[in-house]
């Protein structure tokens, strides 16, 4: 089923914020060169409920401009053609550095005084998320790309061994501290993994995570998702991304995408 839908406008918003004529227009020119998931809330464990296909701006009765899109909204049980059209979902970028990417509640004077010693410490990136939706949950990122098979031993050269323990207290003191608001917590790992030319986006979250499940992801996690990526690789003419849930010592896949933003049920063990 396909919908109009308004994506943003250059109002001012709840943050009192607004966005700028040409930031808007440069975002209609980059959703018209790939496909756009629709996520629900920013929650990245929810597939997407729908993909736009396409953008334009709209000038508003009040002088005003509006993204207006056309979306493709996924009905249950509907079975949607690969597309081949050169488009694509955007995924990550190859970088040497780990990019730390907190959401809008971390934004308080103690947090962000945190992460700063946190991207010094590993000589990072810190890159704030821009979200415009209501905020129920805490998202915390920890983003870096690796080649396949790489990446237990990547993410450790790219912290450094020196400073490995106290960037893994800082992060738990910082996840803990967002216990108190009452919010639900998220700390997701994204990796983009390199094959030759091909990318794989690897997302894992931790959800409400303690002191105890962020080692073990660490220590285990980590392996697990080096020895999953050589079955992934096997479908990379279509296959984008994979998102997985760590849990309880265990890693689950929650879905994969397409190429083409559509989700798909993938096996862990297949």
């Amino acid at each position: 089923m396909r919908a109009k839908i308004r994506m943003i406008t250059s109002h001012i918003d709840k943050h009192n914020e607004r966005v700028s004529l040409s930031a808007l227009q440069d975002l209609v020119g980059l959703i018209n060169k790939q496909y756009t998931p629709m996520g629900v809330e920013h929650d990245p464990r929810i597939p997407p409920v729908g993909r736009v296909l396409s953008a334009y701006l709209e000038e508003l009765e009040d002088g005003e401009f509006a993204v207006d899109g056309i979306a493709e909204i996924f009905e249950e049980g509907e079975e949607i053609e690969f597309r081949d059209d050169g488009r694509e979902i955007p995924v990550g970028e190859l970088s040497d550095r780990l990019r730390i990417s907190p959401d809008r509640s971390f934004r308080n004077s103690d947090d962000q005084q945190l992460l700063e010693e946190m991207r010094a410490l590993i000589d990072g990136e810190l890159v704030p998320q821009i979200k415009k939706s209501v905020e129920p949950i805490s998202l915390m990122i920890l983003a870096a790309s690796f080649a396949a098979g790489g990446i237990a031993s990547g993410f450790l050269n790219k912290i450094g061994e020196d400073a490995w323990d106290l960037f893994k207290a800082k992060l738990i003191g910082l996840m803990n501290r967002k216990e108190q608001q009452n919010k639900e917590r998220l700390l997701a790992f994204e990796f983009t993994v390199h094959q030759d030319d091909h990318l794989l986006y690897l997302e894992t979250i931790l959800a409400n995570p303690t002191e105890s499940d962020i080692n073990k992801f660490l220590e285990e996690g980590l392996r697990r998702l080096d020895e999953s990526t050589p079955r992934f690789f096997k479908r990379r003419h279509y296959l984008t991304k994979v998102v997985f849930e760590y849990k309880g010592d265990q890693l689950r896949v929650i879905f994969g995408l397409r190429k083409d933003g559509v989700p798909i049920s993938v096996d862990l063990d297949k």
